[in-house]
């Protein structure tokens, strides 16, 4: 949870008219230390974007989690100042364990289809983002709550049973995101 807070940082402060934007995080965790990298890149052309986030582990929560590897990926087109997520995959690796699961979206019926191994199943619910293009196109309504103030948004790759986001403002800059 604490590497997506630092993706959401990063995607918060994206201005969508950029062609290329790449950022690299270490992230710390209080008694730990450093627990890992997060590299995330913004590419715009010809009205279509991809945003990719790499979440690597480092240390000694490499060691416990097995070298564990994420990357995250949200491709669509820009229309109005917008992202449309077209496609948003996850792909989660270890040395003991891989899964790769793809969301498609049709946003015309208001539905996504789940893509996970060898099964494709209609999603349980729709969103109009996804959980990288969310915090890009509400930037503005985020960076404008107030100290304390929460407000819950919808992404798929978010929380499974209803793809909920909740976040609050707790300092300037700062916000919780869950």
């Amino acid at each position: 949870m604490l590497i997506k807070i630092f993706i959401i940082y990063f995607l918060i402060l994206l201005n969508i008219k950029a062609e290329q934007i790449t950022l690299k995080y270490d992230v710390r965790f209080g008694l730990f230390g450093e627990v890992g990298d997060v590299i995330a890149t913004l590419k715009i052309k010809d009205s279509k974007y991809k945003i990719e986030a790499k979440l690597l582990t480092t240390g000694f929560v490499k060691s416990i989690t097995k070298g564990r590897y994420e990357v995250y990926t949200s491709e669509g087109k820009v229309l109005n100042n917008k992202l449309i997520p077209l496609k948003y995959t996850k792909l989660k690796y270890s040395k003991k364990k891989y899964s790769y699961t793809e969301y498609l979206f049709n946003h015309k019926d208001q539905e996504i289809r789940k893509k996970s191994e060898n099964n494709i199943k209609k999603y349980l619910y729709y969103s109009k983002d996804d959980l990288l293009t969310l915090f890009i196109n509400n930037s503005q309504l985020i960076r404008n709550l107030k100290l304390d103030q929460k407000i819950i948004l919808k992404a798929v790759g978010a929380h499974k049973e209803n793809g909920t986001v909740n976040i609050t403002k707790i300092d300037r800059n700062k916000f919780t995101i869950t």
